[in-house]
């Protein structure tokens, strides 16, 4: 099976509807005829924490993108292709392009006068759900006909479908929070003067935000859950794409893989393990390099998996 041991790793269907984009950032080939893994609980504990709750599409690439660099660059990556050599990843994934993924917000509106929207603050992934892709609509309109003012709102375009909402007076500033996150939304009284307006900016390296007017970077089908029903007396609307890093497991989440209890290390590893799992529980046990923990954690969550094939 190619990229067998990273396929092993997301345990995530090849027909998943948000991994299709070839494009998507950490995407990988999945072999059509992979399907996913049941996992006992206690191996779902650590797998949780590694990749979240319910993690989208980027996340997992992203992760798992992480975690292969760390197992692929010891001396212990030939435990990767011992079920299949055939990878399409190595060693293209040290490209810098595909490593240092910066964290992104794309801004299109599609309703309105031309008006340019800011968005600032620090964009962060959710690393308990596992989230790094949120797309939202910010519009300025009313939610009710009954409303007597106008209102900036921000609606998050997937469950739980959030919705925040400040009063809008033109010359006032005052922005609206993107549900879910640390991010300000705010329009700006200076329209633009053009229909095809490509804005960036760049705040200490963490943030880049590009606006465009008629572009298209929303789905359909998030467009579709937009606002419904549709908003009055609506002035202008933008979609908001905004995609981001994993924190690095050594950094955020080591701690807490730690914590939890021997009996899931035990599940995985084995009560009296054989080789390879042997070298992979000491590697997590006792080395004092905390990548190296990692990429024993990681060989054995790949080889666990094969063995429940």
């Amino acid at each position: 099976m190619i990229n067998h041991a990273r396929t092993l790793l997301i345990n995530i269907s090849p027909k998943r509807a948000d991994y299709l984009d070839a494009n998507l950032e950490g995407y990988e080939y999945i072999p059509e005829e992979f399907v996913p893994i049941r996992f006992p609980s206690y191996i779902e504990t650590i797998r949780r924490i590694l990749f979240g709750s319910n993690p989208d599409a980027l996340y997992v690439g992203l992760r798992a993108q992480e975690l292969m660099t760390y197992i692929h660059q010891s001396e212990y990556a030939d435990y990767a292709t011992t079920f299949d050599s055939r990878v399409t990843y190595w060693p293209q994934m040290i490209d810098k392009k595909r490593v240092a993924f910066p964290k992104t917000i794309t801004l299109e509106q599609v309703a309105g006068d031309p008006r340019r929207l800011i968005v600032n603050g620090d964009a962060v992934a959710n690393d308990v759900r596992g989230k790094s892709f949120r797309s939202y609509a910010v519009a300025i309109g009313k939610l009710s006909p009954t409303d007597t003012t106008l209102s900036l709102i921000a609606k998050l375009l997937e469950p739980p479908f959030s919705i925040a909402s400040v009063p809008f007076s033109v010359g006032e500033v005052q922005g609206v929070t993107l549900p879910g996150t640390k991010l300000i939304a705010l329009p700006s009284d200076e329209n633009l003067t053009t229909t095809n307006t490509l804005l960036t900016t760049q705040s200490g390296g963490k943030l880049i935000t590009e606006s465009y007017y008629g572009a298209s970077v929303m789905s359909l089908e998030n467009q579709a859950a937009a606002f419904q029903p549709e908003l009055y007396d609506e002035i202008a609307r933008w979609y908001v794409v905004v995609r981001t890093s994993p924190m690095p497991i050594a950094s955020s989440l080591l701690p807490v893989l730690k914590k939890i209890g021997e009996p899931n290390y035990l599940e995985l590893f084995g009560v009296a393990p054989k080789e390879p799992m042997l070298t992979f529980k000491n590697l997590w046990d006792k080395h004092p390099h905390a990548l190296y923990k990692l990429v024993g954690l990681g060989l054995g969550l790949i080889y666990y998996a094969e063995e429940l094939r």
